[in-house]
């Protein structure tokens, strides 16, 4: 165990760790719940009432994976909320831009209604409409023709495509790659990794990983080298990122492990920005091999907000020492910033 391994995670409520500050608090939770409740029931009726076939929803996502992590840097978060109308093999009533439309249709009904304050993205994206709410938040709605025959879900674009693509095949992957046991140190990893990754890439999104990129890289990872061990947080993410940078030197495609028309390679970097990816990667292993195998706790924390800056806990005073004559500070400094915003997320004019 690292020196610094209670600053990642404690069963403990009242600890400060960095599970604690990546990941949504009890009342951001529920301030997503309860609108995301609000648009699905919304969308099952009024849905069902415009295409005359039934609809269901089903949560999907970092949401449904439960690796949802805070907006760093002024993001959103963001919730995605599968749409699924069906119909059998003998019919195709609709066509995916008809389904578009009525969805599109049905969100910025919904969003004249709300109490909530939301807007709807005007024109749709690619693949999903999205309702943005206050409080940096969204919720993405792709939308589907469920086949009621075959069970297979083919996702709606503007292109007027069919798509297959199906959502609840990565959350049974997920579920079926770990043992339950395993998954909740699995998620916190995922939590860790696109934390680090919103940090380092803030200033170069051509170089960001997507989040399931990042996490199909950390749970196959977790999966063949940590999953029955006996690992603390810190060197369960040595294990990780080791695991992953030996898997990206041999190859940097990385297959979807459920079926998908559109994300085959979920590595869609250009190959400069996959070139910067990697070469943070081997940074951020250097952080990891330095902070476990220091046993001095100021100095572990030290090497750790190399990699998580001001996202990483620091000790009291009292815990706080000098690493090694070496090394210049065992305290990182953050680099702050103030955005003011309207109630509707708008930044405000200064």
């Amino acid at each position: 165990m690292g020196a610094a391994a209670k600053y990642f995670f404690s069963t403990s409520a009242d600890a400060d760790t960095l599970n604690k500050r990546v990941r949504p608090s009890d009342a951001q939770r529920d301030f997503l719940k309860s609108n995301k409740d609000a648009l699905k029931l919304h969308l099952e009726s009024d849905l069902r009432r415009r295409c005359g076939y039934s609809v269901s929803t089903w949560l999907q996502g970092s949401y449904k994976l439960h690796t949802l992590i805070r907006p760093i840097y002024g993001g959103d978060y963001d919730v995605d909320v599968g749409v699924y109308v069906e119909w059998g093999s003998g019919e195709m009533p609709l066509a995916p831009i008809d389904l578009r439309g009525h969805a599109q249709a049905s969100l910025q009904e919904f969003a004249q209604q709300s109490e909530t304050t939301c807007r709807v993205i005007d024109p749709p994206k690619q693949r999903c409409s999205r309702v943005k709410y206050e409080k940096h938040f969204h919720i993405d709605t792709p939308i589907y023709h469920h086949n009621s025959d075959t069970g297979v879900a083919r996702l709606a674009t503007m292109d007027d495509e069919w798509e297959l693509s199906d959502p609840e095949k990565m959350v049974r992957w997920f579920q079926d790659r770990l043992d339950g046991d395993e998954r909740a140190q699995a998620r916190r990893l995922v939590r860790y990794l696109k934390a680090w990754a919103a940090l380092r890439f803030s200033s170069d999104q051509e170089a960001r990983p997507s989040s399931l990129l990042l996490t199909v890289l950390a749970v196959d990872a977790y999966a063949e080298t940590v999953e029955g061990g006996d690992f603390e947080d810190d060197d369960a993410l040595q294990e990780v990122v080791t695991s992953i940078v030996d898997r990206l030197a041999l190859s940097t495609a990385v297959a979807n492990p459920v079926g998908s028309d559109e994300d085959g390679n979920l590595n869609r970097l250009s190959s400069e920005g996959e070139e910067r990816f990697l070469q943070a990667l081997d940074e951020l292993l250097e952080v990891c091999e330095r902070a476990t195998s220091n046993v001095d706790e100021g100095a572990a924390v030290a090497a750790w907000t190399d990699a998580f800056d001001f996202l990483f806990p620091l000790p009291d005073s009292e815990g706080l020492v000098e690493a090694d004559a070496q090394q210049s500070a065992v305290i990182a400094t953050p680099t702050i910033a103030i955005d003011v915003y309207e109630t509707d997320g708008r930044r405000a004019r200064t």
